[in-house]
């Protein structure tokens, strides 16, 4: 084929556009895990502080009952 060729031209074009969806594809892809990734931490740290709220709750609760227990 020459590179004159219209169907040659056609062809490179083609070749062209499918990298660069390809490559689109990638970029799109890695932002995407990358979210998840910052998503999945900010979870894990929203648990370990709710872990932390219940286990301050608990003691608080305890130690109430324990005024009321030694009040009476």
């Amino acid at each position: 084929m020459a590179k004159s060729d219209p169907k040659f031209t056609q062809y490179l074009i083609s070749v062209l556009q499918m990298l660069c969806n390809d490559y689109k594809s990638e970029t799109t892809s890695d932002q995407i895990t990358g979210r998840t990734a910052v998503i999945r931490h900010g979870i894990d740290d929203l648990e370990i502080n709710i872990r932390a709220l219940m286990t301050q709750a608990r003691t608080e609760e305890l130690a109430g009952e324990n005024q009321r227990a030694q009040g009476c």
